[in-house]
């Protein structure tokens, strides 16, 4: 991986290790206007 996931996607990768079922809803941000 070429960079450090966030909180979330860490907790999303630890619970996947598990083995349990995982349910992640994700939502997306507003697209940004350049500069």
């Amino acid at each position: 991986m070429s960079h450090t996931p966030t909180d979330e996607q860490a907790a999303i990768i630890e619970a996947a290790r598990t083995g349990d079922d995982l349910t992640i809803e994700a939502g997306a941000a507003p697209a940004r206007r350049p500069p």
